[in-house]
């Protein structure tokens, strides 16, 4: 019996030229396409997805597996509950020992970022306490405070601060900010890719509850060594001790820039009583995890580090502050810089503001400066504000968590002293939970580009606002901002008590003028808390400003809690929408009682 010789699955009836020649013309194929995919990638960004590039994994706490009595809290939008601060509007309690959540990591990781909230003191300051991680065989106590949480206003405009002093012992009703804050601890060991962990609420705790948000694990890299030519602060005296590091890094500063070589913090935690004033220098750590500046920000001029011209780099350090309220004056970075500035892999957290750039003691202007790869968590107001005529500046690959204000903003402020802001760029950035003004704030100036931005659950304002409210330069007329390709996710609130903010959000106001030359395009909108995108007129005593040439095309909007497009009534002025795509509005896909004039 004759029978056919078997096969690896090919036909082997083909001949054997036209085989080779076939699988030739395939590969070629396929090179030619990923070839291709590369150049279009170059030479088209907005090919490549939203949101910075981070680090660490996460692990939101809805998603682990509960222990004990542990209760999954939310989705809500209530001012009254925790939720509605929580990332994806949910979160986990926990209030007898033994509640905890349970999740298996993927990857190894020596460090881990805990979003918790726990009770204040009575009356404010904050309490101490622990909670328990275990990773395998290993038990740790990671310790934890409610000193940097906890703010109590009102959110009218009469009395719009907040402060850390609650109207009474164990409030937390619908005029409280931060009621999240973060640890972050070291571990003594790796722990393995497989390993179970659980964190829970220990039998000796002191607080009566634990509200869980989430847990973020990452690998620590090795420390980053001591550049050739640089000059260590502890070669100058600087020790990790407690005492005060100032004295010997400023001598470090000077001696650098007279060498004209650059500065170098090994790894520690250096306390630092004043700010360091930087000019046309480098100032490097080990790492982002290995080199901690405490500065004491609770007083006037409490920033870190003040930019005074030049070229100036400050890379791989974080700068934890000690503030906790908004009326501490106390910044990461401030001042100017000049071209070719950079701040990069830098960690601010706990200070008023991480960066507010502009330089007020006198006209000159930040030009060419560049954020990257930061981490912006838990400040009182604004992340990282660029003011004062600050032009050609980037923040790209930054992460902001738990703003008071706008996590990322461009003011063009004091037209009498500076020129516009122009021509910034924000892009890629992650921007969540910012919990007082909008993901992204542009307020004046000309020609800024807002692109590939992932933002998320915004409290107040819209992910991305444009507001005519503060005083300085006008929207320029001529050159227009550029707002594309970016994804907002559960984003506008009710600011002030009164306005149902859109998830981007238009304010005309007579305080600046018209709102104007906006081209807002290709971006995903998805889940805004009330109107997609919200125009509105804003009133100074029965004058209103118009909002003109503003271009919306290709936007997505899905599952609106009221409106798609909603333009409030009495809003005057025109503008140009094409081929958006509105899907599950709740109240319909358009609002414009006062026929706002659409072309």
């Amino acid at each position: 019996m004759n029978e056919k010789p078997k096969t690896s699955g090919r036909d082997d009836t083909t001949p054997a030229p036209r085989r080779r020649t076939a699988i030739f013309y395939a590969t070629f194929c396929l090179g030619a396409l990923a070839l291709l995919a590369g150049l279009v990638s170059l030479i088209y960004p907005h090919a490549q997805a939203v949101g910075a590039t981070v680090p660490w994994a996460r692990h939101e706490a809805e998603d682990c597996q509960l222990l004990g009595g542990a209760k999954i809290e939310g989705p809500s939008l209530d001012r009254n509950t925790f939720a509605v601060e929580a990332s994806n509007r949910k979160c986990v309690r926990l209030t007898t020992a033994g509640d905890g959540i349970r999740f298996t990591v993927q990857k190894n990781f020596s460090a881990l970022v805990i979003r918790l909230s726990m009770p204040d003191a009575d009356k404010g300051g904050g309490t101490e306490d622990f909670i328990q991680l275990t990773a395998g065989a290993n038990t740790l106590r990671v310790p934890i405070t409610s000193k940097y949480a906890w703010q109590y206003g009102d959110e009218t405009m009469r009395k719009a601060e907040f402060l850390n002093e609650p109207p009474e012992p164990g409030y937390t009703g619908p005029f409280v900010r931060i009621r999240f804050d973060e640890s972050r601890f070291r571990l003594p060991a790796t722990i393995p890719a497989g390993t179970v962990v659980e964190i829970t609420k220990p039998r000796d705790a002191k607080s009566a509850w634990l509200v869980l948000d989430l847990v973020e694990v990452e690998l620590v890299p090795p420390p980053i060594p001591q550049p050739k030519g640089d000059l260590s602060v502890a070669e100058f005296g600087a020790k990790t001790d407690g005492s005060d590091a100032g004295p010997a890094c400023v001598a470090t500063i000077a001696a650098a820039q007279k060498k004209k070589t650059g500065v170098y913090f090994p790894p520690g935690r250096y306390r630092l009583g004043k700010p360091l004033t930087v000019q046309n220098l480098s100032v490097k750590g080990a790492g982002i995890w290995e080199t901690e500046l405490s500065f004491e920000g609770a007083r006037p001029g409490g920033d870190a580090f003040i930019g005074a011209g030049g070229k100036i780099n400050v890379s791989d350090l974080s700068i934890l502050g000690n503030s906790t309220t908004r009326s501490a004056t106390s910044r990461g970075f401030s001042g100017w810089y000049g071209p070719g500035s950079r701040i990069d892999s830098v960690w601010i957290e706990h200070t008023e503001v991480g960066g507010w750039i502009g330089d007020y003691a006198g006209k000159n202007v930040t030009d060419g400066l560049t954020f990257s790869r930061c981490r912006v968590r838990n400040t009182y107001a604004d992340g990282i504000n660029f003011v004062r005529g600050t032009r050609n500046s980037t923040i790209e690959q930054c992460h902001f968590r738990g703003n008071m204000d706008d996590s990322v903003a461009c003011w063009s402020s004091d037209a009498k002293n500076c020129p516009p802001t122009s021509h910034n760029i924000f892009r890629f950035n992650t921007i969540e939970n910012t919990l007082r003004a909008g993901g992204i704030g542009l307020f004046g100036g000309e020609a800024h580009q807002v692109h590939h931005n992932l933002i998320r659950d915004t409290f107040n304002e819209g992910g991305i606002r444009f507001s005519c409210v503060f005083p300085g330069h006008p929207y320029g007329a001529t050159e227009p901002m550029l707002i594309y390709l970016n994804q907002l996710v559960r984003c506008g609130g009710l600011s002030n008590g009164r306005e149902h903010n859109g998830a981007i959000d238009l304010c005309s106001h007579p305080n600046l003028g018209e709102l104007r030359q906006l081209r807002i395009e290709n971006n995903t909108i998805i889940d805004p808390t009330y109107s997609g995108i919200h125009l509105h007129s804003g009133d100074r005593q029965g004058q209103r400003a118009p909002i003109t040439g503003i271009v919306l095309k290709g936007n997505t909007i899905r599952g609106a809690g009221e409106y798609g497009i909603c333009i409030e009534d009495k809003s005057l002025g025109w503008l140009k929408s094409t081929e958006n795509r509105i899907e599950g509005a709740k109240l319909g896909e358009r609002s414009n009682p006062s026929g706002f004039e659409i072309r």
